[in-house]
């Protein structure tokens, strides 16, 4: 089972490169824009989920 799981990571994965590529976005732009809005408004592995924004 977990080999599926890390197998489907792997799409998303390849899935988020295209769509980077394609939008001509930074990978490390985009790294830094993820790590100021988890200092800002919580991470998800902590389970924050904001109902409102």
């Amino acid at each position: 089972m977990e080999a599926e799981s890390i197998e489907e990571m792997a799409d998303i994965l390849e899935v988020i490169d295209a769509i980077l590529d394609y939008k001509k976005f930074d990978k490390q732009e985009l790294q830094k824009v993820k790590e100021k809005k988890a200092d800002e408004r919580g991470k998800f592995k902590d389970k924050i989920i904001l109902e409102e924004s």
